[in-house]
């Protein structure tokens, strides 16, 4: 699901003819990054495991400073 995601975005990139302000890439990895540190602190922390998905939060953040290059 991931990886057509990326390649649905890689394909929209490739038509518009330039670098796209934000394509969603790095809100996707952003969203798996929370949910595989969820996935682990749950094995550790299981009350806790669930506010990793509030990194989602800072992915305009991240992607503002991805960008910005």
């Amino acid at each position: 699901m991931i990886a057509l995601a990326l390649v649905i975005s890689r394909i929209a990139r490739r038509d518009c003819g330039g670098a796209v302000a934000s394509d969603g890439r790095v809100e996707l990895g952003m969203r798996v990054l929370s949910a595989v540190l969820s996935m682990i602190a749950s094995l550790y922390s299981p009350d806790y495991a669930m506010l990793f998905y509030l990194l989602t939060i800072a992915s305009p953040l991240v992607a503002r400073a991805v960008y910005r290059r």
